[in-house]
């Protein structure tokens, strides 16, 4: 039926091969290197666990969450801390602690801790004017209940 001289059927064999070859290095290559989707689940409810551990034990400054109750009052509020009986140390103060000092409201407490946890702890309270929102009015006002830093 098919009368092929010897070169022609080495000709056909080597294609076949080259096909034969070339699917099998395609099913491979999906089988082996098929993205699968990862479970993140464990390793998040490990992080979740020892965050809330390590806030628990204050190892670590806890961002305040934002309170339910979104009414703003223009009456200025008093702070609490004493400039005179107890200052507030800038580097381990909390959201609520902040929020006692005066021109510190719960979104400006929240950036001071950010920018704490982002660059470490405040090597002097003028570093406090890197922090967005805090100029050198507030600077002056809030620096009489700040602890002075090392």
């Amino acid at each position: 039926m098919f009368d092929f001289t010897p070169s022609e059927r080495r000709v056909i064999i080597i294609i076949v091969f080259v096909l034969i070859g070339s699917a099998a290095v395609q099913f491979f290559k999906k089988s082996f290197y098929e993205l699968r989707p990862i479970n993140y689940y464990p390793a998040d409810s490990v992080f979740a666990r020892r965050t809330h551990q390590a806030q628990r034990n204050n190892k670590i400054y806890p961002v305040s969450k934002q309170t339910e109750d979104k009414s703003h009052t223009s009456v200025p509020r008093s702070p609490q801390v004493n400039a005179k009986t107890r200052q507030l140390n800038i580097n381990t103060a909390n959201s609520e602690e902040l929020k006692q000092l005066p021109r510190i409201g719960p979104s400006m407490a929240d950036r001071i801790i950010a920018y704490r946890i982002k660059n470490g702890p405040f090597t002097s309270i003028d570093e406090l004017r890197k922090v967005k929102g805090i100029g050198l009015k507030t600077l002056e006002k809030i620096k009489p209940y700040l602890q002075e830093l090392d």
